[in-house]
């Protein structure tokens, strides 16, 4: 265990100890469900039948959302079949969350709305500050200026 523990050490990995079942149920929130999301999302806006007139307004939002949907079906399927049960359970609440949204959406009811996007923003933001999945080395390279596209007269600005 020693000698694994000092090769992920050396490679710059974090050791994190879990086992299976929790890996399991953690990833099916983390990774399968916003694959499925993705997928969902593509696909019932993609067989609208106003699909033609939606996809020109379709913006980045819609494009970073719907990103997970382009892999591979074939490892999707596995993956989703494979951890089935855990994913079942964040599918269940997460259609009791859209229910619940829908029924505050109808009813109007800004506080829930308005509570809903604040406690989602709060919550991915810490997420965001406390950086728990940061390799070695990375934060270095969250200054570095980005080139924007050549303007009309072809010059350069760097991004602040």
């Amino acid at each position: 265990m020693e000698a694994l523990q000092a090769l992920v050490k050396a490679i710059g990995a974090k050791p994190y100890y879990i086992d299976p079942e929790e890996h399991d149920a953690y990833v099916a929130g983390i990774s399968h469900l916003p694959l499925l999301l993705s997928t969902v999302l593509m696909d019932v806006t993609g067989s609208s039948p106003a699909w033609k007139e939606m996809a020109p307004l379709a913006a980045t939002g819609f494009r970073d959302v719907s990103r997970l949907a382009s892999g591979d079906p074939a490892m999707q399927r596995d993956i989703c079949l494979t951890n089935s049960a855990a994913l079942t359970r964040w599918i269940n609440a997460t259609i009791t969350e859209l229910l619940e949204v829908r029924d505050s959406l109808a009813a109007g009811d800004v506080d829930k709305i308005d509570a809903l996007f604040t406690r989602a923003k709060q919550q991915r933001d810490e997420w965001l500050d406390s950086r728990p999945n940061l390799r070695p080395g990375e934060a270095e390279f969250n200054d570095v200026p980005q080139v924007e596209k050549p303007n009309l007269f072809g010059f350069r600005r760097a991004k602040k």
